[in-house]
């Protein structure tokens, strides 16, 4: 979530020297899922996150944040 703009800016809520092909990245932060493996997912194009089993998004990307 440190990524993420206040305001949409070309439809997304990130800085635009970020690429846009993805909406949607992998956090490396895991959710406590009884069933399986899962992680926090941010979600650009709405503005908000949510978690997720790892894999559900084959076309997810990552970013490198320090």
């Amino acid at each position: 979530m440190s990524l993420m703009e206040a305001q949409a800016r070309d439809s997304l809520y990130i800085d635009p020297v970020f690429d846009g092909t993805h909406s949607w990245i992998w956090t490396a932060d895991q959710y406590d899922y009884p069933a399986s493996r899962a992680v926090w997912v941010v979600d650009f194009s709405s503005g908000g996150c949510a978690h997720d089993v790892i894999g559900f998004f084959s076309a997810v990307g990552v970013r490198a944040v320090r």
